[in-house]
């Protein structure tokens, strides 16, 4: 198993890891120099044979959340059975230095390197030294006859892998204070792996003795296929596993009723599944891309706000068809992209709405390598996730717009108005705030529709809804009460207040005139109508939301009204001002 990079490593640590390298490469050196093996000389093409066939079985690695297994340890078993510790040492290092160049590793994570050497340096040397305590034979098996004792081996292979393990858990937990668990996936795997490693070591060893260095090829051939097999389920696994996230994320997406909350909850589980550091989202429109939503995430995953445009994503929207680059030197020298200048990777989308292009999505990562071929067909699978969504809401948003605002004058309707009316009622008895309750009614609003007929009255109410909004202070809710009648709702608002805002609307209403056209001629009439208002206002306890709608109806029937219309009446005193 080998480290997977991650961010972090102070400096001072890797001079530590450095020293402990420098001891180890120095003992090395002098255990071969003063203690020379024959396969140094006689055998030194075989050890070379065995590196070569670690090397190939090192290109098959099997990358996991936390670390990569691979299976060259068989080879290293067998290596060590045959010629001794310091060969596999050499076999060994070859191996992982191979893996890591074909795993892409990065020069910000080019402490890999160290890190794996200094960690199998040491998993080499401890499980030599447990096998050698365990009755295992000091003489390799080309010096000596081929009689293997299989505790020995077990326990060699066993202090191989949890020493192995166990390096990576104490470095990721207490070096870069990365916690993770001891128990993890890639453990059990790794541990089920050593079932083929062990037999596959032993075996070659065996047959190496028996036939040469063909076995290499017998046994080699076939475990090189089964390492690929391995390779390619996993891969399968794992695609398997993120398309169950996908759907999941596809379900939790369907249940959101508002744009900017599925924006926002797309954003963050794009970021579960993928290393991103930037995501854009676009608008198609006419062929032209609009920023929809832009989201940059430094390290504590804060989004902010980028400029618009990006030439990829344009390049999607002309071809129509996915942009993958695994890395900058895909796409730096001929593209020009100034949002992603410090990134490797990027992966474009089309978002197809109603069978027709209605969005980009594109995604950058820091990371070279973050995205991955099949990770194509999973950002395709989640941008239309998203457009269904998007789409969803905004119908959502539409009908229920339409079923709480009045079709005739574009004001809340009385639906609005009681839900509303509950909500501030909570909110100023919960804050023990001022809330006002204005209901106006039209002053012989039926002659005018005798005189005028409805569709003249419906002009009248239209203008006097416009008119009611644009007076109203900015923070008051403007609501059709029903028929003539209107509502206004003032948040922590005295009386004195409310009283001087009521006032205000009856001598606008009265000293405004209403233009009505004749249907039979060309004349144009003025037409003038005053307001009766009521209006309550209180710090709520115990009564009901909608007892201030009958306490301030009361006043305007009782107080103004009956008093002679075109006035303001306060419940409570029932007096007109």
């Amino acid at each position: 198993m080998q480290l997977k990079g991650v961010e972090g490593v102070a400096e001072n640590k890797m001079t530590w890891l450095l020293a402990v390298w420098i001891v180890g490469a120095a003992g090395y050196l002098i255990g071969v120099i003063y203690f020379p093996t024959p396969w140094l000389s006689a055998h030194f093409v075989d050890v070379l044979l065995f590196a070569v066939l670690a090397v190939l079985v090192a290109m098959f690695p099997i990358k996991m959340k936390n670390s990569s297994v691979v299976l060259f340890q068989g080879v290293s078993l067998a290596t060590f059975l045959q010629f001794g510790l310091l060969a596999e040492i050499l076999v060994t290092q070859l191996a992982v230095l191979s893996s890591l160049v074909l795993l892409r590793v990065k020069k910000s994570e080019s402490y890999r390197y160290l890190v794996n050497s200094v960690m199998f340096l040491c998993t080499s040397t401890s499980a030599a030294a447990m096998y050698w305590i365990a009755g295992g034979s000091l003489t390799p098996v080309m010096e000596g006859s081929l009689s293997l004792q299989l505790i020995p081996v077990l326990i060699y292979f066993s202090t191989y892998t949890i020493f192995n393990h166990s390096f990576i858990y104490v470095f990721r937990n207490f070096v870069l204070h990365r916690p993770v668990p001891y128990l993890t996936k890639d453990f059990y795997w790794e541990l089920t792996l050593s079932g083929l490693k062990v037999p596959f070591g032993l075996i070659l060893v065996f047959l190496f003795n028996e036939v040469g260095t063909v076995a290499l090829f017998y046994v080699g051939l076939p475990f090189l296929t089964l390492a690929l097999m391995l390779k390619l389920y996993y891969q399968a696994d794992e695609t398997s596993i993120y398309l169950e996230k996908v759907n999941m994320i596809g379900y939790e997406l369907s249940t959101s009723l508002y744009e900017t909350q599925i924006v926002q909850l797309f954003s963050k589980k794009i970021r579960e599944l993928f290393p991103v550091d930037i995501l854009q989202i676009y608008d198609v429109k006419d062929n032209v891309l609009s920023i929809y939503w832009a989201d940059r995430f430094d390290k504590n995953h804060l989004p902010c706000s980028l400029i618009e445009g990006d030439t990829i994503s344009e390049a999607v929207l002309k071809t129509r068809q996915s942009l993958l680059y695994t890395n900058a030197s895909e796409w730096k020298e001929n593209i020009l992209t100034e949002q992603f200048e410090e990134c490797e990777a990027v992966i474009s989308v089309p978002m197809y709405r109603g069978g027709e292009l209605g969005g980009v999505l594109t995604l950058a990562s820091k990371e070279a390598h973050a995205f991955k071929s099949d990770h194509v067909s999973i950002a395709e699978f989640l941008a239309n996730y998203l457009n269904v969504a998007i789409d969803n809401a905004r119908f959502y948003e539409q009908v229920k717009e339409e079923s709480e605002t009045c079709a005739l004058t574009q004001l809340y309707n009385y639906r609005y108005l009681e839900e509303a009316l509950h909500n501030k009622f909570m909110q100023a008895r919960a804050f023990k705030q001022y809330l006002t309750v204005l209901l106006l009614d039209v002053d012989h609003f039926k002659a005018i529709n005798d005189h005028y007929g409805h569709e003249k009255g419906n002009i009248i109410l239209r203008e006097l809804a416009l008119l009611l909004q644009k007076e109203s202070p900015d923070h008051a809710l403007v609501a059709r009460y029903g028929g003539e009648e209107f509502a206004v709702i003032l948040e922590d608002t005295n009386e004195c207040e409310a009283i001087a805002t009521a006032e205000q609307l009856r001598q606008k209403i009265a000293h405004t005139s209403f233009t009505i056209a004749s249907d039979l001629t060309t004349n144009v009439e003025e037409v003038s109508v005053t307001a009766s208002i009521g209006l309550i206002t209180t710090i709520p306890d115990d009564d009901h939301p909608l007892s201030l709608l009958r306490k301030a109806d009361r006043a305007m029937y009782i107080g103004a009204k009956q008093a002679g219309r075109n006035k303001v009446s306060v419940f409570g005193s029932l007096e007109h001002v």
